[in-house]
Parts: C-alpha cells; structure tokens; sequence
C-alpha cells in the first residue's frame, strides 16, 4: 500500500480492540484484523473518514446507515454485526463499525481460482443465501441488501464453507 495505514500493530482501538494487521483500503477508509481486548475474539473493523463522507451514508439521526441496518439483523448466513461508533485519533474523526470476522475467502475468489463449483455446491450456496435474503425481506421495515455479488459473499473455513453475506453499504429499507 502506497499510503501509511491510520493504525498499526498492536494499536488499540476504542479500547477494545488491538490491531492486527490491515485488510485493506478503500475510497471512504480502511479495513482492519482486529482482535478483541476483553474476548480474544478476531473481528474485522472497517475505518471511515467522516470528511469522505456524503450525506447518503447517514440515516435520519445522523448514524451510519450501513451500520444501523445491519445491527438489526441476526441470521446464520450473514455477517455478525458486534458494534460501531465514533472515535476521534491523530486529530480526525472517525466512525468505526465492527463484524465478527470470517476465516474465508469471497465466492468470486473461490470461482476465479476454481471456476464454476459442482451443481451441488451452487444450489447449498444459492439456497443458504436465498434464505438470507428471504429473511431480510421479511423483516419490518423490509431490508434490501442492495449488491449481492459473488465478491461479498464469504465461504467460512470454520463452518464448511458457509456461505456468509456481508457488505451492508447499499442497502436500505
């Protein structure tokens, strides 16, 4: 990565959590491994630049709207939202937003470096992703995620390749 990365190892952040390495960065932030300081337990915390920001990232109260939306789901094929907030460092305002992280690889990496997967394997990831999406429209208001792609699907290694649905940015009610 050409530019420093906000946080290093063994930083701690909102005292909760310590840096483990970068994931990667983006227009809006970076992406952190992260493990948590009271559990142990490793999460991916992604880093937004409030300044970068548009109006359209912010619901009604001025939360991250990615964020508010994915704290009100809990389904087994999709990301685990943990926590997010403000935090203020090296003189920037930041939001952090927290899910639990996923030992994997997206769907799209799995295809490019295997190609298209046995009809068995298509129907168990579009089923379980099905559901997924079945749930969150049954939801009230109704969730719509928006940008279901091969790249934000996860395959967990912990859980026989589970496929996990993550990425709330596009989504809306």
């Amino acid at each position: 990565m050409n530019e420093a990365q906000l946080f290093s190892k063994h930083d701690v952040i909102n005292e909760s959590y310590e840096v483990l390495f970068p994931i990667h960065k983006t227009t809006l932030g970076e992406s952190y491994r992260v493990k948590g300081i009271n559990d142990d337990c490793l999460y991916m915390m992604k880093i937004y630049f409030i300044e970068k920001m548009k109006p359209f990232h912010f619901d009604s109260e001025n939360f991250l709207t990615e964020a508010r939306i994915h704290s009100q789901i809990d389904h087994p094929n999709i990301c685990k939202y943990i926590e997010h907030g403000e935090l203020v460092t090296k003189n920037q305002r930041l939001l952090f937003y927290v899910v639990k992280f996923i030992s994997g690889e997206t769907l799209k990496e799995r295809m490019d470096r295997e190609g298209i997967n046995s009809y068995v394997t298509c129907l168990d990831i579009i089923e379980k992703v099905g559901n997924s999406l079945q749930y969150l429209h049954s939801l009230n208001p109704a969730i719509i995620h928006g940008d279901v792609t091969p790249e934000n699907i996860m395959l967990d290694y912990t859980a026989n390749n589970n496929p996990i649905l993550f990425d709330f940015g596009m989504s809306g009610y």
